[in-house]
């Protein structure tokens, strides 16, 4: 299987970052936050427990936070970047592990019900503009690129 790792952006998330972390440590996956200028202590909870993760500022929005962080990962060596939403991080994590384990070899993209997206670092290499959401989504549509939705 293709090295994967996790990707999450958060923003004043001071109350969630240590128990996602610690569930992902539990799942042996490697992983790296992203703060985009949070306001609260969510890089200082995550500094204090040797979470790794980056933070900037000022606050710089989403997209740019998922594209800073994956070409860090991808710099690092890794294949796919699993970019974590809010909603169903566990449980979208266990399917896209699984999805990936089976996938064929042309897919590049899979996206769960909740919106979680596994993107192979290729994507990431198509995409040029900081606002990555707009242009992935772009992309999708109007160049008919493949997804597989878990």
């Amino acid at each position: 299987m293709e090295k994967f790792a996790v990707l999450i952006p958060v923003y004043n998330e001071q109350d969630n970052v240590i128990k996602l972390a610690e569930d992902l440590d539990n799942l042996e996956i490697p992983y790296l936050f992203i703060d985009d200028g949070s306001k609260d202590k969510t890089t200082t909870n995550l500094w204090l427990k040797e979470i790794p993760a980056m933070c900037y500022f000022p606050r710089k929005g989403n997209s740019f936070a998922i594209r800073l962080g994956a070409l860090v990962l991808i710099e690092e060596g890794y294949n796919w970047i699993l970019i974590l939403n809010k909603k169903n991080r566990i449980k979208d994590i266990k399917k896209l592990d699984s999805a990936l384990f089976w996938h064929e070899e042309e897919s590049k993209i899979f996206i769960t019900e909740s919106g979680t997206r596994l993107l192979h670092k290729d994507i990431f290499g198509q995409i040029k503009t900081r606002w990555f959401n707009f242009e992935l989504k772009w992309k999708i549509k109007w160049l008919k690129w493949k997804v597989n939705k878990v």
